[in-house]
């Protein structure tokens, strides 16, 4: 019986070491970079999905409900990103460099994601239209800073 919860004392710590340590860990340089590429490849997704949702339903090939729900989901998925790099300390210059050159992005992929949204709502078919092809350029611009610094 005492060794049996000596056992689960040693998993159980084995388990928070795993689980704690590397998060109270400093951000590196390539954690960062690594990151942002996660980040840019996610919002790239998010981007160009809404792009064609916006195009199809601006086409009328897709039910409004759908293009809401895809356009929300969109949302979501860019606020991740973001939300998981500046979650991180910026460790060095270089890191620095990577943050200004993707945020803007990140940020533009955002903006453009809610301005969709409500012109769908709208039922603005011109606005949605003049969006969904800047997130079609904002996530070829994401895709391409993914790639450059992978």
């Amino acid at each position: 019986m005492r060794h049996r919860r000596w056992l689960g004392f040693c998993v159980i710590g084995a388990v928070l070491l795993a689980v704690v340590v590397p998060g109270l860990l400093p951000t590196t340089g390539d954690d960062y970079r690594a990151t942002a590429v996660t980040s840019a490849r996610d919002a790239a997704s998010a981007a160009l999905t809404a792009s064609t949702v916006g195009s199809a339903s601006v086409d009328g090939n897709t039910l409004s409900t759908y293009a809401s729900a895809a356009l929300l989901d969109a949302r979501d998925g860019v606020a991740t990103a973001l939300d998981d790099l500046v979650g991180l300390d910026v460790p060095d210059r270089s890191a620095q460099g990577v943050r200004d050159e993707v945020l803007p992005l990140l940020v533009r992929a955002a903006t453009l994601i809610g301005d969709a949204t409500e012109a769908a709502d709208r039922d603005d078919h011109q606005a949605l239209s003049s969006t969904a092809k800047e997130l079609g350029d904002v996530g070829g611009q994401l895709r391409e800073f993914a790639g450059a610094h992978r």
